[in-house]
């Protein structure tokens, strides 16, 4: 029975569970958002993801609409290009940084924050 069981449960052991990633952009490569190597680690966020903008040469700049769980602006640019950003999780922190022409949806938020360096929305 248990040589049964063993075989019979090692194939759900080797399911892959997909989980929350946290991004952070790095814009090493470009500004367009769906650059993997853009964002570290290496990767396209999507709507289970947690991203973190900071300050970099390239400005993150979406090209399509995008949907993450949290998004955290610490410094830096994120342009929406007149594309929707979608933040459906429980944060939404902003420390300073700048938003560009867009439509930003913060709509599951439980925590919506706002520090006390300059934050720019064009």
């Amino acid at each position: 029975m248990r040589k049964f069981l063993l075989f019979f449960l090692l194939p759900f052991c080797a399911l892959t569970v997909s989980g929350q990633t946290t991004f952070t952009w790095n814009g090493s490569a470009s500004s367009d958002w769906s650059v993997p190597s853009n964002w570290t680690p290496a990767g396209v966020p999507s709507s289970s993801d947690n991203i973190v903008i900071v300050n970099t040469a390239n400005s993150c700049r979406l090209i399509a609409n995008a949907t993450v769980n949290n998004m955290t602006l610490t410094s830096g640019t994120i342009d929406l290009a007149g594309f929707v950003l979608t933040v459906n999780g429980t944060n939404f922190n902003c420390t300073a940084g700048t938003i560009q022409p867009g439509r930003l949806m913060v709509s599951g938020a439980n925590s919506v924050s706002f520090g006390n360096g300059p934050l720019v929305f064009n």
